[in-house]
């Protein structure tokens, strides 16, 4: 058997070939000047959101590795046998980039990094939203063999283009593939930097230089390997705009970037709405074509997820907004207050530094050095406000200038009056990263030694930051691949409970197991995605659901844990055995396991010292 790291980029890599099954799709739409690496990028994403949306709406009913195996490995023939066309441009395209090298192994070194560090077997707290959802809902559905939302885990709901390529990795047994998914985004994302770079006229070297920068800012690959999907949803969105300014021969293109934009997140809606507003604006588009072509597109593209929770949950966003709620669900749906502990939260956390007009007017010094006061991470460097102001004046009179702007302004009002949580900006940071190429080749071209000094320094300052931030930030995880023990080590530290997940995953007896709620106000130890037998949960881990209705606490649930047909009970207190038909079988500082009494085995409780041994590694 392949060790699990390379069965991981093997994985990976499968998914990939399959999605350039649709070489020569979407890339038709693109100016004849488009280079191969545009083309071959744009199909790419086509063919991801198109095997993605395929599967789910496959997997609503019947998500099992029966057809999704064979499906996915004759994609991948079907993309082996297009990309052969294509492999004598590929060397030409790699010569051509030579004078380019410097940059390029910059942004080329983060990748690799990256990759390897994602290697590394997910492990995090309930703090960690990518394992927290993004990873249990795949996981919970190949378990099942079908998508749908968890009555435990609201955000389960969302919408999961990204989600069920994770899914398509663990169908094929890979629990570190998805960091690799997001590897290859990221690899997009900085490819249509470029292009859009290029299509402003910004020369070669400039813009490589600003990808090399948009690699190394903090705020972008913080998120690449953590199963988030706000890098996915850039590259969606900024793949529409850069069909929305090829003309009108790609408005279909434009409309199933955008579509598998909404696919990727609800804020994907957004993007679409402003892409929308900046084109009719902007770029002449007519309104006969944007109703007749382009929200037809999106809406057929954009609507599985939002389909399904309208027909399963009653409303097409969920958890809803209050406005949202009342237009689509009665009051009896659910019960009173469901959604305020989740809406509570968001606001607590998508607060920033504070609305008003002075906040806003303070904005881009603020978001650029208090980064993490927006739940950030780090930053983005200098490049887009120094050298975007300068980009968009000497550029002013482009149509596609304006259009850039329009969307990165209107995306960046709608986020500072809603969510002001610093990763959902990163669309429009990355657009201003854009206008910036423009700005920084006027001061590379500049006859004053000063200007041209003081350019480079703006631009490497910032990266040799952002180099040092991700190497300390990825370090732990690149160390852990060096030995077992330091990978059981650092599983260790950064998994609450990780003995408890041990014994329960090794142990032969154990066929479900109840998660009971927390303390009160406490963090939840027990993070579902380490199970790997089928559970229950008395509450939700972050936001209180109740998915056992009309049982709400513990000690209801320990009442009836035979009717809920489970064998183990994990729990962070003492239990009163007394009081239930269970018994302690291991325990650990931070919680304790017990199994669900036999109605034909008299139990006799175990000794403290029987325990202690149980208890050791």
């Amino acid at each position: 058997m392949l060790p699990a790291e390379i069965w991981a980029i093997a994985v990976a890599g499968l998914i990939l070939l399959a999605s350039f099954a649709f070489l020569g799709t979407t890339s038709k739409a693109l100016n004849p000047s488009a280079s191969l690496a545009e083309r071959m990028t744009v199909d790419g994403l086509t063919g991801l959101g198109a095997i993605s949306i395929g599967a789910f709406a496959i997997g609503c009913f019947n998500f099992s590795s029966t057809w999704l195996q064979p499906a996915l490995g004759i994609m991948a023939l079907v993309g082996v046998f297009r990309l052969r066309a294509h492999l004598p441009k590929v060397w030409k395209l790699a010569d051509d980039w030579r004078l380019l090298a410097p940059p390029l192994a910059i942004a080329s070194f983060v990748v690799l990094l990256l990759a390897v560090a994602g290697l590394t077997e997910p492990a995090g707290t309930i703090a960690h939203d990518g394992i927290y959802y993004h990873l249990l809902g795949p996981v919970v559905w190949v378990r099942t063999g079908i998508i749908k939302p968890l009555a435990d885990c609201f955000p389960t709901a969302y919408p999961s283009l990204v989600e069920t390529l994770f899914a398509f990795c663990l169908i094929l047994k890979s629990k570190i593939a998805p960091s690799l998914i997001g590897v290859i985004f990221f690899v997009a994302l900085l490819v249509l930097v470029w292009s859009c770079c290029r299509v402003l006229e910004a020369g070669r070297q400039t813009s490589a230089w600003v990808v090399a920068a948009v690699a190394l800012a903090p705020l972008v690959n913080c998120t690449v390997i953590e199963y988030f999907v706000d890098v996915p949803l850039t590259v969606f969105a900024l793949a529409a705009l850069r069909f929305a300014i090829a003309g009108p021969s790609a408005i279909v293109a434009t409309a199933v970037m955008c579509g598998f934009a909404m696919s990727t997140k609800y804020t994907g809606s957004i993007t679409t709405a402003v892409t929308l507003i900046s084109m009719l604006v902007f770029l002449g588009k007519s309104p006969g074509l944007l109703i007749g072509r382009f929200l037809p597109v999106v809406c057929f593209v954009g609507c599985p997820w939002y389909l399904r929770n309208w027909i399963e949950l009653g409303v097409p966003i969920y958890p809803p907004p209050g406005v949202v709620q009342r237009l689509f669900m009665s009051a009896s749906a659910v019960p009173a207050g469901y959604f305020d502990e989740f809406f509570r939260f968001s606001a607590i956390k998508g607060g920033g530094m504070g609305g008003g007009f002075g906040n806003l007017i303070l904005l881009p010094y603020q978001f650029t050095y208090f980064t993490d006061n927006f739940a950030g991470a780090g930053g983005f460097g200098l490049v887009p406000l120094a050298f975007g102001p300068i980009g968009i004046w000497q550029s002013r009179q482009r149509p596609e200038v304006k259009f850039f702007v329009l969307w990165a302004t209107l995306l960046t009002l709608i986020w500072f009056v809603s969510d002001r949580e610093a990763r959902y900006l990163i669309p429009g940071v990355i657009v201003l990263f854009v206008l910036a190429s423009k700005g920084l080749q006027y001061c590379f071209a500049s006859v004053k030694r000063q200007t041209r000094v003081l350019a480079w320094s703006v631009l490497l300052i910032p990266m040799i930051y952002g180099l040092a931030y991700l190497i300390s930030v990825d370090s732990p995880r690149v160390l852990a691949l060096l030995s077992a023990e330091q990978r059981a080590t650092y599983f260790e530290k950064n998994v609450l409970g990780a003995d408890l997940f041990a014994y329960i995953n090794s142990s032969d007896e154990v066929r479900s197991v109840l998660v009971t709620a927390p303390r009160s106000n406490s963090w939840p130890t027990f993070v579902a995605y380490y199970l790997d037998k089928p559970y229950v949960r008395v509450r939700g881990e972050l936001f209180g659901e109740l998915p056992l209705l009309p049982i709400r606490t513990n000690e209801e649930a320990l009442k009836h844990v035979k009717q809920l047909g489970v064998t183990h009970v994990i729990t962070e207190k003492n239990l009163d055995v007394s009081s239930y038909p269970l018994h302690l079988v291991f325990q650990t500082p931070i919680g304790r396991i017990y199994q669900v009494n036999k109605d034909d085995v008299k139990v006799e409780h175990a000794t403290k010292s029987q325990l202690d041994e149980r208890s050791e590694p």
